[in-house]
């Protein structure tokens, strides 16, 4: 290193004295190395120029982009929001629809209950009056025919000829067994005479 640094020295001092002598040499040569860099200095900066405006078109691009993109998303956000309110509005329609006819199908079906009740109850009360009369006669016929033994039971105790006594009645105003409708049977008594 020491070596090339002084050998640089020594041409700088033979080129200073070699300037001294010629000065017309010494502005050519100042021409010639100016040049080169003015001609660097506008390469330069006409790169730099370029990188530039090309960063400025990259970045134009980009911010085109990143625009569409965003309008696209707004585009594709609205048309969904339009679409789920659609599909609510309609799902609403039918709920309200669906709740409607189930309504108008359970007001329906309470008053066929009630219709059909109604009309058990009146055919019900219309076979116990039928029942009723039909056995009516039959009943009356069986409580005349066959008389209670509990109460022929009960007159003949003393308890029961106190009552037959204090209500007027006497032994022999007792009602008497009757014999059954069905029954033909005679005593003995009848037969031999």
């Amino acid at each position: 290193m020491e070596l090339v640094t002084h050998m640089k020295k020594s041409a700088r001092k033979s080129s200073a004295k070699g300037a001294k002598k010629t000065t017309g040499k010494k502005v050519a040569v100042k021409k010639a190395k100016t040049a080169p860099k003015a001609a660097k200095k506008s390469s330069l900066k006409a790169k730099v120029k370029k990188a530039v405006s090309s960063v400025k078109k990259d970045l134009a691009k980009a911010k085109s982009a990143v625009k569409q993109a965003a309008k696209k998303v707004a585009r594709t956000a609205k048309k969904d929001v339009a679409l789920a309110r659609k599909t609510v509005k309609a799902v609403k329609a039918d709920v309200a629809k669906t709740k409607k006819t189930v309504k108008a199908d359970v007001a329906k079906a309470k008053r066929a209950i009630r219709k059909a009740q109604d009309t058990v109850s009146s055919t019900l009360g219309t076979i116990e009056k039928k029942v009723a009369e039909a056995a009516a006669p039959v009943v009356a016929a069986a409580q005349t025919i066959t008389p209670s033994p509990l109460s022929r039971a009960f007159l003949a105790t003393t308890q029961g000829k106190k009552e037959a006594a204090d209500r007027g009645l006497t032994p022999s105003e007792t009602p008497a067994p009757a014999p059954a409708a069905g029954d033909s049977s005679s005593t003995p008594s009848d037969t031999q005479t």
